[in-house]
């Protein structure tokens, strides 16, 4: 016996995990319904019903938490383990060279090999790069922290959600730089 179940897209993806199902699982989505056997709706009604989707869910929506807030972080900062490292370095050389400078010394080129690699590209002196360099740095803290207090709110308020629409709403973010609802 074939039957259906309204369902949204979300919960719908919050019921296949829970219930492990695949992509060969006899099922078919199609306009705001699940359709497919009875044994297979009824499995998805009772997963719905019994908490297990809303655990799904919440786990669901904590992914899509952290790939938006990666996605977000990416309009700041290019992507990649090596580029990371490469940043942390710069920002490093440049901190030193900063308070090196202040402290009233002269930088030495040796002690800042990746700030004197993008001397005449970013700036003409290694001074200036290495102001360049701090001030980026110091803008990147600014907008890293406020992504990751937003990633932490959400992932916390969906962990505290008690229903699915509730966990839903708590997984929605205007993240920085993202356009106005």
């Amino acid at each position: 016996m074939d039957t259906s179940l309204i369902i949204s897209v979300e919960d719908l993806s919050a019921v296949a995990a829970c219930l492990g199902w695949g992509t060969s699982t006899p099922v078919l989505y199609r306009d705001g319904a699940l359709h497919g056997p009875a044994d297979l709706i009824a499995a998805a009604r009772g997963a719905l019903d019994g908490g297990d989707a809303l655990a799904a869910l919440k786990s669901t929506l904590r992914a899509s938490i952290d790939a938006r807030a990666e996605e977000c972080r990416a309009r700041y900062i290019t992507q990649g383990a090596g580029q990371a490292m490469t940043y942390m370095r710069k920002a490093d050389e440049a901190r030193r060279m900063v308070a090196d400078i202040t402290a009233g010394g002269a930088p030495d080129p040796a002690q800042y090999p990746l700030l004197c690699a993008e001397i005449g590209i970013t700036a003409p002196t290694l001074a200036e790069v290495g102001q360049i360099v701090a001030a980026q740095d110091a803008a990147w803290q600014e907008a890293g922290r406020a992504i990751e207090a937003l990633r932490l709110g959400a992932k916390r308020a969906v962990d505290g959600a008690q229903d699915a629409e509730a966990a839903r709403a708590a997984a929605h973010v205007l993240w920085p730089g993202s356009p106005a609802p």
